[in-house]
């Protein structure tokens, strides 16, 4: 009964829906305002649009998981240096942690 817990509790709202659809055009012969052709190039461009922006975000997830396997804290200074610096030569697109770096 549980994997059935969904359908059985939207069952009520599906069908009050519809039976107030089913009075309006067969009791009150309202057909509606627009056409389904009318909204279907909306719709196919809102879901191809959201795919685009999921298609990104997974990217980034993808991105995020490689970050700090690339990106180590140091737990002490180099044999070369003890100094901490900022690097300028490298772009601002870098995490941090390649931009700030040991000398």
């Amino acid at each position: 009964m549980l994997k059935w817990k969904l359908m059985v509790s939207t069952l009520p709202v599906v069908l009050t829906l519809l039976g107030l659809k089913l009075f309006l055009e067969r009791v009150l012969g309202f057909e509606g305002l627009i056409d389904f052709s009318d909204v279907g190039i909306i719709l196919t461009s809102g879901v191809f649009l959201i795919g685009f922006l999921l298609a990104g975000t997974m990217a980034d997830y993808k991105e995020a998981e490689k970050l700090p396997a690339t990106c180590p804290a140091p737990s002490r200074p180099s044999r070369r240096s003890s100094c901490w610096r900022r690097r300028t030569d490298l772009p601002s697109t870098w995490p941090s942690c390649a931009v700030n770096c040991w000398c």
